[in-house]
């Protein structure tokens, strides 16, 4: 049995997934190199990220799945959860589409498609709340800026929306939890990691004074129409989970 070790980036998961059928090695465990720990009874094969191999899995995949289906599982590798098991799941559910097809995605019976499938709806749900719940600010030169700490990596997904729903506006996603941040430039976006330089300008932001007064209009607006002999906190937390309250400009904590 080997455990193989990658960059944590989707290109070199994909790398993987291309080595184990190039050496025909079964895996026991595929995971980030930096949540390897040694396994006395295995061996350790450190895949280096190639990208022509990946594109080479990619399209095999995209001709079983088409592009949602191969969206899928990009989401799945996106989940914050069972970062040790995440992914065998994926890798198991790939081994099915290769073997059998783009069918197996309603075999929902399968153990294995149920995994992958849990793994999809973590992501793509929090991806759908922080459509809503994402609050931009503007800064002194009309840039928006926004910051958040999602449960799982889903920066590329927000980055992607927004910048077909405000198309004509510059805008910065920052994912405080991994230091990821989704930049748009009005007609292009990107995704950039560990910058020392964004992080630098995000501590010195200067807000414009519309910004100011749009957040106070909007905190009156919010404990305005509330009514509170109908508070019912325990819905509010279902519907606002209590974690995204900290970057919410409604909510004063």
């Amino acid at each position: 049995m080997t455990i193989y070790t990658y960059d944590g980036t989707f290109t070199g998961f994909l790398s993987v997934v291309f080595a184990i059928y190039e050496t025909k090695k079964i895996p026991s465990a595929i995971v980030c190199g930096d949540e390897y720990q040694t396994d006395f009874f295995s061996e350790t094969a450190i895949v280096e990220t190639d990208e022509e191999k990946a594109e080479r899995v990619e399209q095999r995949l995209l001709h079983h799945l088409g592009r949602d289906g191969f969206s899928r599982i990009l989401s799945a590798f996106s989940c914050g959860a069972n970062p040790e098991k995440k992914g065998m799941i994926i890798f198991n559910f790939i081994r099915l589409v290769l073997k059998f097809g783009g069918n197996v995605c309603e075999m929902y019976n399968l153990h294995q498609v149920s995994d992958f499938n849990t793994l999809v709806h973590k992501t793509d749900k929090e991806a759908h709340y922080m459509q809503g719940f994402l609050r931009f600010r503007v800064t002194n030169d009309g840039t928006l800026v926004a910051e958040y700490a999602p449960d799982n990596d889903i920066t590329h997904f927000l980055t992607h929306y927004f910048s077909h729903r405000n198309a004509e506006s510059r805008f910065v996603i920052r994912d405080t939890a991994r230091e990821v941040y989704g930049l748009y430039n009005g007609s292009e976006w990107t995704l950039v990691s560990d910058d020392v330089r964004l992080a630098k300008i995000f501590d010195d932001l200067v807000y414009s004074e519309d910004e100011f007064v749009f957040r106070d209009l909007w905190q009156q607006y919010y404990d305005t129409v509330s009514i509170a002999s109908r508070k019912n906190e325990r819905l509010r937390t279902q519907f606002m989970p209590r974690r995204y309250w900290k970057y919410l400009t409604e909510i004063v904590i």
